[in-house]
């Protein structure tokens, strides 16, 4: 357990190293880094009812977020799919940011490209579920099999499964960042400053989520199998699923060889096992023991099957 921890928090030391590296890298080679992920005024359009401007580019990226998480188990490589269109997301927002006009002072976009790059990294660790042994994708494929099968629409499989617990703590694993980063996108093209307030509030709120996601990318398996009274030592993945078809070929990949049992030894004067579904002969003669010796001087066994031979003397 304690190596489990180790791990985890060594993973969430490199997510926070990475963000602070990119934090600290000067504002115009960020600028010019990002410069095609900007999108300019592109998909910005006036309401001249309301007098306002929504983002259309930015609402159509929520709903592909939205539209590729759920649909997930069934696309190939969702994984890295996934993994490709998070760090689009994370350099669009982020090519926003050095280009603030509403927030002049520079720690504060520092902090933001610091809190933007955390959520990033940390997302990325926890939806490709390397901090969870990649069992919540396990869980998450599982579940679509069952909505296959129709399994999924009965109410007691709510009850005594993980699974869907499982398929819905991975949802939200990669539906929350995307969702997140899309929404500072729309809000700084429109606002030309951080979401938030004040700086201070947008600190905290980005620290609950950050808990959030790295308490379900890291402890929900262990929560919930505690919750459903489920051993699920045996059936971490060594590696990650590309789609829903690998899942019980890597479970069984992953699962550690029977260790041979020492076997009792077979005694080779054993009576064979006696089917009770067979009625008994009464007539059939009783099973010989070779452990007890024999007495030559015993009458032999009479066949009550047999006539008795009038010519031959009782006794002999």
């Amino acid at each position: 357990m304690n190596g489990i921890l180790s791990n985890v928090y060594l993973q969430l030391g490199i997510g926070i190293f990475i963000a602070v590296l990119i934090a600290c890298f000067p504002f115009k080679m960020i600028a010019l880094c990002t410069t095609p992920f900007s999108m300019k005024t592109f998909g910005i359009r006036k309401i001249k009812r309301w007098h306002s401007r929504t983002d259309t580019l930015a609402n159509f990226m929520i709903w592909i977020s939205i539209i590729l998480c759920v649909s997930a188990p069934w696309i190939p490589y969702s994984p890295w799919i996934y993994g490709v269109w998070l760090t689009f997301t994370y350099l669009c927002t982020l090519s926003r940011v050095v280009r603030l006009t509403q927030a002049n002072n520079d720690a504060n976009k520092r902090i933001v490209i610091f809190f933007v790059s955390a959520i990033y990294a940390i997302s990325l660790m926890c939806a490709l579920g390397m901090m969870n042994g990649y069992m919540l994708w396990k869980y998450f494929f599982d579940y679509a099999n069952m909505i296959e099968s129709k399994e999924a629409f009965n109410i007691m499989l709510y009850l005594n499964n993980i699974t869907p617990m499982g398929y819905l703590a991975q949802l939200i694993v990669l539906l929350v960042p995307v969702l997140n980063l899309w929404g500072q996108f729309k809000y700084m093209r429109l606002e030309n400053t951080f979401k938030g307030v004040h700086i201070v509030s947008y600190v905290i709120k980005t620290l609950l989520m950050l808990s959030l996601l790295f308490g379900l990318g890291a402890y929900s398996t262990n929560v919930l199998s505690m919750i459903y009274n489920q051993d699920q030592t045996l059936t971490k993945l060594v590696r990650l699923p590309h789609n829903k078809n690998e899942v019980d070929q890597i479970t069984s990949e992953s699962m550690p060889p029977e260790e041979a049992q020492p076997s009792a030894p077979v005694d080779p004067n054993a009576s064979a096992p006696v089917d009770p579904n067979v009625p008994v002969d009464p007539n059939a003669p009783a099973p010989v023991d070779p452990n007890v010796p024999v007495d030559p001087n015993a009458p032999a066994p009479v066949d009550p099957n047999v006539p008795a031979d009038p010519n031959v003397p009782a006794g002999v």
